[in-house]
């Protein structure tokens, strides 16, 4: 599970749960200061025009484990895994 969202994750697929609603299908994205989860189920602050061709965007402001608490949004986890490094 993510527990603070860095720039390195921006446009990264992951998924996540929003109130209680599962998101399967979410990009991470930043405008600003502020960072975004952008799917197409829960209409929340928009991040401007470039939700990374999703319909919505959930902000989370610093992307800290306590902000994302307290915007009702759990579980985040990315799902493109860092591939394994061989020499």
């Amino acid at each position: 599970m993510i527990t603070q969202i860095t720039d390195a994750m921006v446009g990264k697929k992951v998924t996540c749960k929003i109130h209680s609603h599962i998101i399967k299908d979410a990009k991470i994205q930043k405008t600003g200061d502020n960072y975004y989860i952008c799917q197409n189920s829960k209409q929340g602050s928009s991040c401007g025009s470039d939700k990374l061709g999703y319909s919505y965007s959930w902000c989370v402001n610093n992307g800290s484990l306590e902000i994302m608490k307290n915007n009702n949004l759990y579980d985040l986890e990315l799902v493109e895994k860092a591939l394994p490094i061989f020499n």
